[in-house]
């Protein structure tokens, strides 16, 4: 498959290792040979393909593999769980991506849309712990005036220090 394994064009033989083929792949097992030193013949596959399961019988490179009539294939093999549990893979030199493309949503423009970050239920707990720690600041606040006659809040100042603490505001001048 070009550009990875390719027939010469010129129908000859490159000056190094007399092969009828060239590419990519082909360079990566010149550069094998340099590194482990051994000798190797090309053969195409008789039928041409890289490999699949039919029943409980492989075609292809992987046939060729698995009964041992080759000792390595060079394709861009797509790794799949059949071919790993008859064959090894080196680690993948480059992948494709798989990509689901789908039509934009018009958007949908809303008033309250500030509201979309939480769920209705979670806006209700907030609103409902927003209530309860005013009332309880205010009645603790009550509990506490014959102490302190200034520090007494109002209901509404209870609330105001509520909405700024839910806020992170600042609360001093």
């Amino acid at each position: 498959e070009t550009p990875f394994v390719m027939k010469r064009v010129d129908k000859g033989f490159d000056d190094d290792h007399h092969l009828e083929y060239e590419g990519f792949l082909i360079d990566v097992l010149l550069e094998i040979v340099k590194l482990l030193d051994f000798t190797f013949i090309i053969s195409p596959v008789p039928d041409g393909k890289f490999g699949s399961l039919k029943g409980k019988q492989w075609t292809g490179m992987i046939r060729q593999l698995v009964h041992k009539e080759a000792d390595i294939a060079l394709a861009p093999f797509q790794m799949t769980t059949d071919r790993a549990e008859v064959v090894d893979f080196t680690k993948p030199f480059m992948t494709k991506g798989t990509t689901v493309v789908v039509r934009r949503p018009e958007p949908k423009i809303w008033m309250f849309q500030f509201l979309s970050p939480f769920s209705n239920t979670v806006w209700c707990a907030i609103f409902v712990a927003f209530i309860s720690a005013s009332l309880t600041l205010f009645t603790v606040s009550r509990v506490n005036s014959d102490r302190h006659a200034r520090s007494t809040q109002n209901l509404r100042e209870s609330f105001w220090y509520m909405w700024g603490t839910l806020l992170r505001g600042s609360l001093c001048g």
